[in-house]
């Protein structure tokens, strides 16, 4: 019989392997990784990986705390784990599907072993379409069968009797058509926006205005919308004014889709609360609710393109997933960033931080007057997809 392996031997057989192979102590240090493991972080010398930690190693960025959830579940369950996992090298965003499992001696977990396999874009973009084109089907297809049935059912009635006669019923009938149809052309702008936002196209137009009136405007001008019963934004702010350059329409559109996202996750007690303040040289803009809460996997994806194209049978929870992600590219036009605070059951918080700056502003921004006075139309249709 032949003699077994020599650790050169072995080490050059797990270099074979097509998977990205590590096992690190229950300190959380590297003790062995194989060459696909330290080549996909860049290193090319994995003895420099040794007696590291995950956040010692340059220019990589992960979630910490996931690690360390998911070590502590290998090492108290001694059994293996496999989860999805999203690690930035380099500013790149890398997306693995991960298999830890224990590495026991005498019923004692000595360490942990990990197995990483990249899922390719195209793995990743493939598994996006599915969910995303049944939720498309879905979202199209609701509107467009309501205004159908509606159609057929004003055809119906007032085929053999006065228009008097159902005046009411005519009257609601018509806001139906119309909710309906402003669900599809938001959809419609969503894309587009989308669309536009991966070709970088998108048009900003950036003008010096006061963001404390700004917000407080379209906070007022949703609760006086009068469509939704129970419906209560509170506005607050620290600054009675605040001069700085943005983008009104597209601020509009971000402070709408915030709220929008608030009142579908809200509970019957709908009390919204948008906040502005100073913090950091930072304008903070805070959208906080008292819903429904976001679970932690959620949370890490939530701002990710159709990260909501899952299969729902909760009507009042309409949208694509596109939302946010649209939310979250306008906000880094400002240069500025977004993030999201949650806890199931006792609701989420939104926040934005804006950078305080200024331009030189020579344009008279009257050509904004204009829009705000049809921001009704355009509120009715950001708010189309909830239902009552």
């Amino acid at each position: 019989m032949s003699e077994g392996l020599s650790i050169e031997e072995i080490e050059s057989v797990l270099d074979l392997i097509p998977l990205q192979i590590a096992y690190r102590n229950l300190e959380g240090k590297y003790i062995y990784c194989n060459k696909k493991y330290a080549s996909q972080l860049g290193i090319n010398e994995r003895e420099k990986l040794y007696g590291k930690k995950c956040d010692e190693i340059d220019k990589i960025i992960y979630n910490i705390n996931k690690i360390k959830k998911t070590d502590d579940e290998v090492v108290k369950r001694k059994t293996a784990i496999e989860y999805e996992e999203v690690i930035y090298i380099n500013n790149k965003k890398y997306i693995f599907e991960i298999n830890k499992a224990p590495i026991i001696d005498n019923n004692n977990v000595k360490g942990i072993l990990s197995l990483k396999k990249p899922i390719s874009y195209k793995e990743e973009l493939d598994k996006l379409k599915e969910g995303f084109f049944y939720n498309l089907k879905h979202e199209f297809r609701t509107p467009i069968n309501v205004i159908i049935t509606t159609i057929q059912l004003l055809e119906n009635k007032l085929k053999d009797f006065n228009i008097s006669d159902y005046e009411n019923l005519l009257m609601k009938s018509i806001e139906r058509i119309r909710i309906n149809s402003l669900r599809i052309l938001k959809l419609s702008n969503n894309f587009i926006d989308l669309t536009s936002a991966y070709n970088g196209n998108t048009i900003f137009n950036f003008h010096n205005y006061d963001i404390v009136s700004t917000v407080e405007d379209i906070c007022l001008d949703i609760n006086n919308c009068g469509r939704f019963k129970n419906l209560r934004i509170i506005f607050d702010t620290e600054i009675e004014e605040k001069i700085i350059s943005f983008d009104k329409v597209k601020l509009e559109r971000i402070i709408m889709n915030l709220i929008s996202n608030s009142i579908k996750f809200n509970d019957g007690n709908r009390i919204i609360n948008v906040t502005i303040y100073l913090k950091d040289n930072k304008v903070n803009i805070s959208v906080k609710d008292n819903g429904y809460g976001i679970s932690e996997k959620k949370l890490e994806t939530i701002f990710d393109e159709f990260s909501n194209s899952e299969k729902r049978l909760n009507k009042v929870n309409e949208g694509c997933g596109v939302g946010l992600a649209i939310v979250k590219h306008f906000v880094e036009a400002h240069k500025g960033k977004i993030n999201v605070k949650s806890e199931l059951g006792k609701g989420s918080e939104f926040i934005i931080e804006m950078p305080d700056v200024v331009i030189e502003d020579l344009q008279k921004n009257t050509w904004f007057t204009k829009i705000h006075n049809n921001r009704e139309e355009r509120i009715t249709m950001e708010l189309s997809d909830i239902y009552e």
